[in-house]
């Protein structure tokens, strides 16, 4: 039913959209941010963006490499 490449590229799209929302994140919140047991702070927010966009690359690039 489900491929595993199709999967990769729907979880590589979640993975972006989740980066795009953490770059647009300061200019609506304002850093740091208390979100329950977690505080977002600006460092802590970079960190999410490089670890999202690093996950959305080896997704891609997997998705990629999968046979059609």
């Amino acid at each position: 039913m489900f491929r595993l490449r199709d999967v990769c590229f729907f979880v590589a799209g979640a993975a972006f959209f989740h980066m795009i929302s953490h770059i647009l994140l300061p200019f609506y919140v304002k850093l740091p941010y208390e979100f329950g047991c977690i505080t977002i702070t600006n460092s802590f927010n970079n960190a999410i963006i490089i670890i999202s966009a690093i996950v959305t690359a080896v997704l891609l690039y997997a998705g990629v490499k999968l046979k059609k």
